[in-house]
């Protein structure tokens, strides 16, 4: 397991259930404050664009610390047209994290936090803070990263948030990851993470329903025509990382060297519905400098844990 230091760094706010929330980059507002997730998820019943990463995990449904990590969790993305509050419609981007399918994930009590030992921090860098032609090499990758990252670059990635991403009772919040490691200068910008969201989520919605979702940006720097919209939604990569934290851990008298290790990955809706367009059959272009995204947040989807 990473060695996991107790450095942290303050949180983001946790909003209330049944509420929509997005963190606006720049460029005009996302989807509606009264949108429901299952409105939402209604847009991706027949999506364009899909891609689904396996990787291991831990048994959040078993004691803090672990003794092992746990195969079968997995990364959803999905890009598909949806209707927007003005009549138009845009290209949205949804992505989830799914539990392995015989893990009974812990139910929320009336307090509306988890009878659990586990709290998780999620972080998402979004594919416009890479460098010029980075997400080109990108295009194949399984989600590890691997292909296209070095080595020291992703094990950098995965002690920052080992570090700074994880949940802290004091504050109610999780840390934020977003400072590019100095291992990671030559694939992400100069300009460090500037489209960057970090939440702690309640467990029972690691079934695969949506942590977060983007829409392109129509302002200026965002994509001249449809066309390029879908491009950069379809060829764009996420940057994830997941901190698996303990509950309390100050108080868990847990070693640093059991602490779990974060999970790092890299998204990419690869699976091109049939009828839909495949933008890598045509030139690949560069993602910086064209588009930006909003980053919404579910709301929904998180729950403030009392002490």
């Amino acid at each position: 397991m990473k060695r996991a230091s107790l450095f942290l760094a303050s949180g983001f706010t946790l909003l209330n259930q049944a509420t929509v929330a997005y963190c606006e980059v720049t460029g005009q507002t996302g989807i509606p404050s009264d949108t429901s997730v299952e409105e939402w998820e209604s847009f991706f019943s027949q999506p364009n664009a899909t891609g689904s990463y396996a990787f291991d995990g831990y048994n959040i449904s078993g004691p803090y610390p672990p003794t092992g990590t746990l195969s079968g969790w997995e990364a959803t993305i999905q890009i598909a047209n949806v209707s927007g509050e003005d009549g138009g419609s845009y290209l949205g981007t949804s992505i989830g994290i799914k539990a392995p399918r015989d893990l009974e994930l812990p139910t929320a009590n009336s307090s509306r936090s988890n009878e659990s030992d586990w709290h998780i921090c999620v972080a998402f860098w979004d594919p416009l803070d890479f460098k010029e032609g980075v997400v080109d090499d990108g295009q194949d990758d399984d989600g590890s990263c691997s292909s296209f990252l070095s080595e020291e670059c992703i094990q950098a990635i995965q002690r920052r948030a080992d570090q700074f991403l994880r949940w802290d009772n004091r504050t109610q919040g999780c840390g934020d990851a977003r400072t590019v490691p100095r291992e990671c200068e030559d694939y992400y910008s100069e300009r460090g993470i500037e489209n960057s969201s970090s939440f702690g989520t309640n467990l029972t919605v690691l079934d695969g329903r949506p942590l977060m979702s983007g829409r392109p940006d129509t302002g200026p720097r965002g994509p001249a025509n449809e066309d390029e919209s879908y491009e950069k939604a379809v060829r764009g990569i996420w940057t994830v990382m997941i901190n698996w934290s303990g509950s309390d851990p100050e108080s868990s008298g847990t070693d640093e060297d059991d602490m779990p290790g974060s999970s790092v990955l890299c998204l990419r809706a690869r699976n091109i519905t049939q009828g839909s367009d495949e933008p890598n059959a045509g030139a690949r272009l560069g993602l910086n400098g064209i588009s930006t995204l909003l980053i919404m947040v579910f709301t929904s989807s998180f729950l403030t844990f009392w002490v």
